[in-house]
This record gives C-alpha cells, sequence and structure tokens, in this order.
C-alpha cells in the first residue's frame, strides 16, 4: 500500500469518527430547534424567511456554543395581549466573544425604534409548539463588560398592568416570560438557545468544538481531494501501461 493510500484511509476514519461524533449531538439539538422554529412560526405574524441561533447568528447545523444563550431580565409588570400576560419590558443581552461576534443590528440596520415579535412561550398545556408573538419597540442599546443588552417596550396599550403577586390563580396560569425567539421585521428569527420547556436542555459547546459541523466539511474536503488524486493518479499510470504496450 502506498502512502497516498494510508494517507486517505487515515483521513477516513478521521472522518468517519467526526461525522459521528457531530451527529450524536446534532440529533437531539435538531429536534430541540425544529420544535422552537415549528412554534415561532405557527405565532409569527411575519412570513419567516431565515432561522439562526440567538447569540451566534449561525444556522441550526451548528453545534450550540456554551456562550450562545439568552441573558435576559424582564419586568415584574406584565400586560394583557391575545389572552397572554406579557412583560411590559424585556431586556436580552446579547454576548460578543471572539468566537461569538453576532450583533442583531448585524441583520437589520438602525434597529432602534423598530418594531420586533419577541415569541414566547405559553406554560398553558407544555406544548412545545405552542407560543404567542407580541410586538415591542426596541428602545436602546447598551454594551457593559462585552455584553450587548438591547431593552424591548412592548407596543401597545400599557395603562392597564399587574404583578404576578396581584394576579387571580386563572390569571397567573396565563403568564408567560419564556422567550423562544425574537422576529425582525425583515424575515429572519433568532432562536432562543435554551428554554427548558421546549424538548429538554440543549448541551453547550467550547469553541472551538461547536464548529465541529465547520470542521467536518473541512476533513471531508480533504478527503475527497485526496480520493481525487488517487484516481488521477491510477488513470496516469493506466495510460502510461498502454502506451508501453
Amino acid at each position: 500500500m502506498d502512502r497516498l493510500s494510508k494517507i486517505i484511509i487515515a483521513i477516513g476514519i478521521i472522518l468517519a469518527l467526526t461525522t459521528a461524533l457531530y451527529l450524536l449531538f446534532f440529533i437531539p439539538q435538531y429536534k430541540f430547534l425544529s420544535e422552537e422554529i415549528q412554534a415561532v412560526k405557527m405565532s409569527s405574524p411575519i412570513q419567516i424567511k431565515e432561522v439562526l441561533v440567538f447569540g451566534s447568528g449561525m444556522p441550526i447545523f451548528s453545534l450550540i456554543s456554551g456562550n450562545n444563550f439568552i441573558r435576559f431580565e424582564t419586568s415584574n409588570l406584565s400586560v394583557l395581549y391575545n389572552g397572554f400576560y406579557v412583560p411590559s419590558y424585556f431586556v436580552i443581552g446579547d454576548v460578543h466573544f471572539i468566537s461569538t461576534p453576532f450583533s442583531m443590528g448585524d441583520y437589520v440596520p438602525s434597529l432602534i425604534g423598530q418594531k420586533v415579535y419577541l415569541d414566547f412561550f405559553t406554560h398553558e398545556n407544555l406544548n412545545p409548539n405552542q407560543s404567542i408573538s407580541a410586538p415591542y419597540i426596541v428602545k436602546s442599546e447598551v454594551i457593559k463588560n462585552k455584553i450587548e443588552y438591547w431593552n424591548f417596550t412592548f407596543d401597545g396599550n400599557i395603562s392597564k398592568v399587574i404583578t404576578i403577586e396581584n394576579m387571580t390563580f386563572s390569571e397567573a396560569g396565563h403568564f408567560t416570560n419564556e422567550i423562544d425567539g425574537i422576529v425582525l421585521q425583515n424575515g429572519t428569527a433568532l432562536l432562543s438557545p435554551s428554554n427548558p420547556f421546549v424538548g429538554g436542555f440543549v448541551s453547550y459547546f467550547p469553541f472551538p468544538f461547536s464548529y465541529l459541523f465547520e470542521i467536518n466539511i473541512g476533513i471531508a474536503s480533504i478527503f475527497i481531494i485526496l480520493i481525487a488524486i488517487k484516481i488521477k493518479r491510477k488513470i496516469k499510470k493506466g495510460d502510461k501501461n498502454e502506451r508501453q504496450h
């Protein structure tokens, strides 16, 4: 066996192992995010054109990094909207690291002042595909300690607000502040990568292990190139033998 063949076999074994490892973690993540996608699409008044993971801006095929979870602060005041009590304001922290340079503002210029829809999981039936999209206005953006905080204010009548402590048992059953995702006016949906009420919990991975899909594509490309070189050499060798005969 020549050296090229040995290299091809070694790369093939590495490719098989990285593919198996990727699928081991990706399959439950895909199930989790697929349920969120369905929930957001069912409730969003805006047609979803693109789905990305909040905090990274990556498609759902990339494994979720440990930095890509939503940090949020919610108001203790709620307003009634379409039969559910949603926060009067919502603050979301968008983490900025070298491995996660994504920002919501990257996808919609001049995001301040725009209307977005925050998609909340409804606790009523513990149904992962049931959620409500409520309109909010992006009021401000503040960066503190590498965290970009986006402030959202409910876009509607807030003259009648109520705290969860003052809700009746029936009203509390319609209270929600668990976020599934954010829908921007351009049809981009940013999914929350952690929601214990939807399909459990998604494993987090350190950088660069979270880029296993991209790494795997790179290994596969090298494997294909080596195979092509092997075939080309074999063809040349065959042509040379024919000319000698």
